[in-house]
């Protein structure tokens, strides 16, 4: 993650608030946003299911997805069929280079996805400062530390109780969140990254290795 470009600090207020009046956000709405390819391992869908079971007309929460791909159009109607067309808005594709005003536009990170390992989307919204709701899953788990960088939810009571408390955190205790948020990403850098990822492939290779062993011992005896 370049944190030079993906620095808060850099980005004037005024382009938070182009962001946020290009998709009709109010001053007061607590937007979370998503960022990647909109395709099924994405897992939005589910994003969506337990909005429309838990969102309240006045709760000023909003999502922001941000990307572009082969179920775009797809959430879209799913959104609107959900009425929750003034509660989720849809950006399309992005610059990447455009991305840290959008982070800076929202308030935190959401994901359902259970396909990815350190989603490099999710450590750039971490670098601006983003705390994460994450959906449990138990492949994922060493990406967030519930409690200190964000919140890891089951279900969408869980979720939406996780919004809720973010957006009712008092001022100064979320900025020292966002602090902590930011802290914890400047440890998973590139370098630190390709360690982690090598260090599962390595895992799963002497996990088949030894099942492969097994194996050809069983077919001996």
């Amino acid at each position: 993650v370049e944190l030079d470009i993906f620095d808060p600090e850099i980005i004037a207020p005024l382009e938070k608030e182009r962001i946020r009046k290009l998709f009709d956000f109010s001053e007061r709405d607590f937007i979370f946003a998503f960022c990647g390819r909109i395709g099924k391992e994405k897992n939005i869908g589910t994003v969506l299911d337990f909005a429309s079971k838990t969102f309240k007309p006045d709760d000023n929460i909003k999502i922001l997805i941000i990307g572009d791909g082969p179920n775009l159009e797809e959430h879209k109607k799913q959104a609107e069929n959900h009425n929750l067309s003034q509660k989720v808005k849809f950006s399309g594709k992005v610059d990447h280079k455009t991305l840290p005003v959008y982070y800076k536009a929202c308030d935190a990170y959401l994901t359902a996805s259970l396909s990815e390992m350190f989603s490099i989307s999710m450590l750039e919204a971490m670098a601006m400062g983003l705390p994460v709701l994450q959906l449990n899953d138990e492949m994922n788990s060493g990406q967030i530390t519930h409690g200190v960088n964000g919140y890891i939810y089951k279900n969408a009571k869980e979720m939406y109780g996780f919004m809720a408390d973010l957006r009712d955190t008092p001022k100064v205790e979320y900025e020292n969140l966002k602090k902590r948020v930011r802290s914890s990403v400047e440890k998973m850098g590139a370098e630190s990254l390709a360690k982690s990822i090598l260090e599962i492939y390595e895992s799963v290779l002497s996990k088949d290795s030894l099942n492969k062993k097994k194996k050809r011992k069983k077919f001996i005896i």
